[in-house]
């Protein structure tokens, strides 16, 4: 043939997948880091990989080569990149380099020291069994990693006030995280911060501790509540997963990094799907709160929420407290939401055994944050399915608090909790539960 074809690019590693999928077209190698250059004479190709040096013989005829040619992007989707421990530099790296639909596995230790940006690519999957992660910093995109999905992995933190890991997301449409396991993290910070994001699902993780303390006044962040007095017992009530706006407020200081001022529009997150996690306490500390949001934007509606069938037991226990004239007392449950539409909270099971203490709600959903808030909304569409209490005396009730002027409509079936404060303004149906409830998937335990 004496044909010569150089420069395929075509980024593809590691044994295993390589080999099914060449194999597959007719070319039996060993290993290809690179398949940079492939040339032929007669019957015989000759492959020329960047994988050390090494030059790698096979035999194909030329339809087999236009097939190699032709299917440059299938062979891009399966790229697998193979690492065994490293810092945030090492994970920056394989994540800017690997194509749309490609793997990385990741194993050993990585001592996070600083930002780490998710894939850029779409479809990715991140693979992180076997991995842990020390050290301090937080993974992030703006309005890219579409649909990226990251599973397994260990977040061993300091604890504390410091040394934390977490997910910031700007914009971001469609990321899956399961079955991860978060330990000792830190008071004052959220694990995942969802701004102005869509379509993300959060599964099966483990949620352990939170701030290395059982010292309520250790868990506050008095510093911040010297400069914002309405910030009162934020390190108690600051959710795992935040649920919020496309804001500069919300974003803070990684938003003046890394997003332009043109894309703070408030953005509304919609459609998350938080289902089968866990949020346990340590010996030292308590479990941290798991899903909330407190912060508001006129005109804006966050919607779509779904946090059904996970497991609470001793969330950091805010009974009694009181955040202060000017804000809403509801933001400490720990469930909770200020100014949300057609969203569902089903099947949940919140456990309680404290020695002295309880929470005042398990879930509290709101019309308002601040006193000062003066629009008047209409919300409907927010059902309250199943969910269940070890100890309805210690985990509260579930909470509707209403300011006048707005109303709220609200679905409730089968609860067990015994109460329920209502405001005026609240409306309240019944009724069967609804199709597609799975009371198997509960977690009691």
């Amino acid at each position: 043939m004496n044909k010569v074809l150089k420069n395929v690019g075509v980024m593809i590693a590691t044994v295993g997948i390589v080999n099914e999928l060449l194999f597959s077209i007719g070319l039996g190698i060993g290993r290809a880091d690179v398949l940079q250059d492939t040339y032929t004479e007669g019957e015989d190709t000759l492959v020329v990989t960047k994988d050390g040096g090494a030059e790698l013989k096979s035999y194909l005829d030329e339809n087999e080569i236009d097939a190699i040619i032709g299917n440059a992007k299938y062979l891009r989707a399966a790229t697998v990149n193979e690492l065994n421990g490293g810092d945030s530099a090492t994970l920056n790296k394989a994540f800017a380099a690997v194509s749309a639909n490609g793997k990385v596995n990741l194993q050993g230790t990585f001592k996070i020291g600083t930002e780490v940006k998710l894939p850029a690519a779409s479809g990715v999957t991140i693979d992180a069994s076997g991995a842990t992660f020390t050290g301090s910093g937080y993974f992030y995109s703006v309005k890219q990693a579409k649909n990226l999905t990251w599973k397994n992995g260990t977040f061993a933190t300091k604890g504390a006030t410091s040394g934390s890991h977490s997910f910031r997301l700007f914009k971001v449409d469609g990321l899956t995280l399961d079955n991860l396991t978060i330990n000792f993290h830190a008071a004052n910070t959220h694990f995942v911060d969802l701004m102005g994001c869509k379509n993300i699902n959060i599964k099966n993780c483990d949620f352990n501790g939170y701030g290395a303390t059982k010292d309520r006044g250790k868990l506050r962040d008095t510093d911040d509540e010297k400069k914002n007095p309405t910030h009162k017992y934020k390190g108690l009530y600051n959710e795992s997963i935040d649920v919020d706006y496309a804001s500069d407020e919300g974003a803070g200081g990684f938003g003046e990094k890394h997003v332009a001022k043109g894309d703070f529009d408030d953005t509304p997150t919609t459609n998350i799907d938080v289902r089968r996690n866990r949020w346990v306490p340590r010996s030292d500390s308590y479990a941290q709160f798991p899903i909330g949001q407190h912060y508001k934007v006129t005109g804006k509606k966050i919607s779509g929420i779904k946090f059904n069938y996970n497991y609470v037991y001793n969330p950091v226990p805010t009974g009694g407290l009181s955040i202060g004239s000017d804000m809403s007392n509801s933001l400490l449950a720990p469930v909770h939401f200020p100014k949300i539409w057609d969203s569902t909270f089903a099947g949940n099971y919140f456990r309680y055994n404290y020695a002295d203490y309880k929470v005042d709600k398990s879930i509290a959903i709101s019309t308002w944050v601040k006193k000062t808030h003066t629009e008047k909304v209409d919300m409907t569409k927010i059902r309250v399915y199943e969910n269940k209490s070890s100890d309805g005396a210690k985990g509260g009730g579930i909470g509707f608090f209403n300011k006048s002027g707005s109303t709220m409509h609200v679905s409730i079936v089968g609860n067990n909790f015994g109460s329920y404060n209502k405001d005026s303004g609240v409306t309240y149906d019944g009724g069967a539960i609804p199709d597609g409830f799975d009371s198997a998937q509960m977690i009691k335990e």
